[in-house]
């Protein structure tokens, strides 16, 4: 996941939750809760954008703190062609500029630059997994990413623990972007995240997404919990090859038959875990899920089809295989 992808911003001027906090709100938080927010208003700014509707456009994009576009990778050098791509009136164009350079040259900024240097490396070293090609070199990234984010993680939660979420001015949306690959801490950042959430301060999808992380079962628990399943065989997909019409009607009517389906598994079966890793780190992954016809599908009805509301409609899970090939198979849950 991209940290240009996310903005994120929690205001606390001191320690306003805590970590292993017990007994919080565990409940998703829906979007019209807060349709106010940042980041909200940015979603619309480029929707009227799109549609050619500068003054919208601008009036939309000023409520935006400029220092969600700096986390969101935006720089001094193609600040002006990003803003033109929001049709940005020339006045609002020259005022949202001189504020953005404002917040991207303040001398106090050291911890919002330690994660921002933290989340190009994460990246960087990611999209390096995402794209190698051979045994050897995969292992050496996998082995640098392993190295990078126990020394990413362990900063950031010993960073919270003493001072709460850091401001968007600090880094905020970085932040975010560690705390979703810290699996292990998901649940201890969860009270943090809520309060920011509902204060305005972060999106609330990527809050819905770690508590979706930190709730949900193993996918053996579930095998074991929910014995009435269908299983479809898409392994084809790891070649590159779109989804088989013939196969997509099967699965629409299997879909439809056992509704409410529980749990959508992805299982990607294979010897090593890191083949799975790395698979689910690529790009490709991500850009085959948002085009699969199956999944705009799932995503339209996921109210009926998930047992907890607007959570993710489908997960992955890795299978060994004693196998040397790779498999991915489609689990139904019901």
């Amino acid at each position: 996941m991209s940290y240009k992808a996310v903005i994120y911003s929690i205001l606390f001027s001191f320690v306003w939750c805590s970590i292993n906090a017990q007994g919080f709100d565990t409940s998703v938080i829906r979007r019209n809760s807060v349709r106010n927010t940042p980041f909200v208003m940015l979603e619309i700014a480029d929707s009227f954008a799109r549609k050619g509707d500068s003054v919208n456009s601008t009036a939309y994009l000023m409520k935006v703190n400029s220092n969600c576009l700096i986390y969101l990778g935006f720089t001094p050098e193609d600040i002006d062609k990003k803003l033109d791509a929001y049709r940005m009136m020339a006045n609002e164009k020259l005022q949202y500029r001189e504020l953005f350079m404002k917040a991207y040259n303040r001398p106090d900024a050291k911890v919002g630059d330690t994660l921002f240097q933290m989340v190009q490396e994460d990246q960087a070293t990611r999209d390096k997994l995402g794209k190698c090609n051979d045994s050897f070199s995969c292992a050496i990234y996998q082995q640098k990413m392993r190295y990078s984010d126990s020394i990413h993680f362990t900063w950031l939660y010993s960073y919270i623990r003493k001072n709460g979420w850091p401001t968007i001015e600090n880094g905020s949306a970085c932040a975010a972007v560690i705390a979703m690959h810290d699996r292990y801490h998901h649940c201890d950042y969860l009270p943090c995240l809520r309060k920011a959430v509902l204060d305005g301060e972060v999106p609330y999808a990527i809050y819905n997404n770690i508590l979706n992380r930190c709730l949900k079962p193993s996918f053996g628990q579930m095998m074991k919990e929910y014995r009435n399943k269908t299983v479809f065989d898409v392994s084809y997909i790891l070649k590159g090859k779109k989804i088989d019409t013939v196969q997509l009607q099967k699965i629409y009517t299997s879909v439809n038959e056992h509704l409410p389906i529980k749990y959508i598994y992805f299982v990607y079966e294979s010897q090593s875990r890191d083949d799975f890793m790395k698979w689910g780190n690529s790009v490709q992954v991500a850009e085959y899920w948002e085009s699969w016809d199956l999944m705009v599908y799932i995503n339209r009805c996921h109210e009926k089809l998930t047992q907890i509301k607007e959570f993710l409609p489908y997960q992955y899970a890795w299978s060994e295989s004693s196998l040397s090939g790779k498999g991915l198979k489609l689990y139904l849950l019901y």
